[in-house]
């Protein structure tokens, strides 16, 4: 499932439980759907009535900005190439080691998420602004305004206090899994518009505000999972009229019997690989 906000007034607020507090390092990594693109957008911020601590944002040309405010010069990365499409599901992660500028990377539902070109990156100077009673929400590039929200869906948010390597960011791109680290992992939309739980066991669970049950994150055979490299599906059965001899029949319930046969071992294949 997933959630669509639209742009007006729409997000997910997840509080500001002091886990999610001065995260540094820190690993931010989503799912989103963006279909409009004539401003800047907020993806996730953590804000202040009037101040961004950080926030992960996309341009009006589909590109990536991830930014961490610091008492001198912010730390900033910002990507090149447009890597963000109008209407394409698309994994993205920011990453930020509390010395070095920060990273981004992205991937779709059928490619493997790799690290973003830049345009500019900054390394942090001076001391890191504290967060504070700042407040997370998704879809939003400001909390004191939905002048930037995000237009389009957002299926999952994931916060680690760690950097995560390109490798397990990888394994996240498919399974969003709760491991070591990991403070916030939220899908949105299988609760509704209710509570949107946390998984992560941090007690960070998201209030939605203006947002609506959308269509799923569709991960799974044919859409770029690993554990379906090499499977294609058989083709559907032919429809059985009646009157069909005997033969006919017993031809159709061997492809039936074939099609179980290969949804049992697709399913084997998943749970293995999870």
């Amino acid at each position: 499932m997933a959630l669509n906000l639209d742009g007006s007034d729409a997000y997910i607020d997840h509080g500001s439980a002091t886990n999610l507090d001065d995260v540094v390092p820190i690993s931010v990594l989503a799912w989103i759907r963006a279909t409009e693109f004539t401003t800047t957008r907020g993806i996730v911020t953590k804000h202040t009535s009037t101040t961004a601590r950080w926030h992960l944002r996309y341009s009006t040309v589909g590109n990536f900005v991830f930014i961490r405010a610091y008492g001198t010069t912010d730390a900033t990365s910002t990507t090149t190439g447009g890597p963000l499409a109008s209407g394409v599901w698309t994994f993205v992660a920011a990453t930020f080691d509390g010395t070095n500028a920060p990273k981004i990377y992205c991937g779709t539902r059928t490619t493997l998420v790799t690290e973003c070109s830049y345009s500019t990156q900054q390394a942090p100077v001076g001391t890191l602004n504290s967060e504070g009673f700042a407040v997370l929400r998704a879809g939003l590039q400001s909390a004191s305004t939905t002048a930037n929200c995000l237009i389009g869906d957002v299926a999952w948010l994931g916060i680690w206090n760690v950097v995560l390597s390109l490798s397990q960011i990888q394994q996240q791109q498919y399974t969003m899994a709760t491991t070591s680290g990991c403070v916030l992992n939220c899908m949105y939309g299988w609760d509704g518009t209710g509570t949107q739980q946390d998984r992560s066991g941090s007690g960070n669970p998201g209030t939605v505000t203006g947002g609506t049950v959308a269509d799923h994150l569709p991960l799974s055979c044919g859409f770029g999972a690993p554990s379906c490299a090499g499977a294609v599906p058989l083709p559907l059965p032919e429809p059985i009229l009646i009157g069909q001899d005997s033969g006919a029949v017993r031809a159709s319930s061997s492809l039936l019997a074939q099609r179980r046969e290969s949804a049992r071992h697709r399913a084997v294949t998943t749970r293995i690989w999870r």
